[in-house]
């Protein structure tokens, strides 16, 4: 909200209502290229480790980080030239640059949406939010501020989507490197015992004093 406010007051109604535009489409197409994949890795990732089945997990972990990527690609690939044609027919003025950002952007936010689903089904929700609901708010806003009103740059739409896209690919690599820490240990264990490994009794107390769960 605060973001929206301050992007509102700098930009100006027609620069704030071209990015709202472009944001709210970036948002609604990664809904079909995330292919309901956050709400099965929430479930899917709490039942395995409730289960203690981390063989499943790691599987399920490195198959959706996969195919989600593969089905983003292959939209930014395929259908950048068809994208194009709307937008430039819905706004014809439009900077192509503009476009190939949102597309960089669909592709970021995809991606994120994937890795804060594999935290929320680790039990970390309140991890999984920070660094793209904390973290990137502030510095979009820090940097926005320090352009505009220190370096007094007339900031432009695209100006606003580059600043946008590349703090959410800052946000993205820090859940990433976080995701990745928090399943290391999983996977170390099913290394450790092969991956037809069961746990026992005494195994699952060791784990559950050990840092995965900390």
């Amino acid at each position: 909200l605060i973001l929206s406010v301050v992007i509102g007051r700098i930009s100006g109604p027609v620069a704030f209502g071209e990015y709202t535009f472009v944001i709210t489409i970036a948002n609604i197409v990664t809904i079909f290229l995330q292919m309901g994949m956050p709400i099965l890795l929430i479930r899917e990732i709490a039942k395995y480790k409730q289960q203690l089945d981390y063989r499943y997990l790691s599987l399920l972990w490195d198959w959706s980080t996969n195919r989600v990527l593969i089905a983003t690609l292959l939209f930014f690939i395929i259908l950048s030239g068809a994208v194009g044609v709307i937008y430039k027919q819905i706004n014809p003025t439009a900077d192509p640059l503009v476009l190939f950002i949102s597309l960089i952007l669909v592709v970021v936010i995809t991606q994120s949406a994937i890795e804060e689903s594999k935290l929320k089904g680790l039990n970390l929700v309140a991890l999984s939010i920070v660094p793209d609901k904390i973290i990137k708010p502030i510095l979009i806003i820090l940097a926005i501020l320090i352009f505009s009103l220190y370096f007094s740059i007339e900031l432009k739409v695209v100006d606003f989507l580059t600043i946008y896209t590349l703090f959410s690919i800052v946000a993205f690599v820090l859940l990433r490197g976080v995701a990745n820490n928090r399943i290391t240990p999983y996977k170390k264990l099913i290394l450790r015992r092969g991956v037809d490994f069961k746990f026992e009794e005494v195994i699952e107390k060791n784990i559950k004093s050990s840092k995965i769960f900390s």
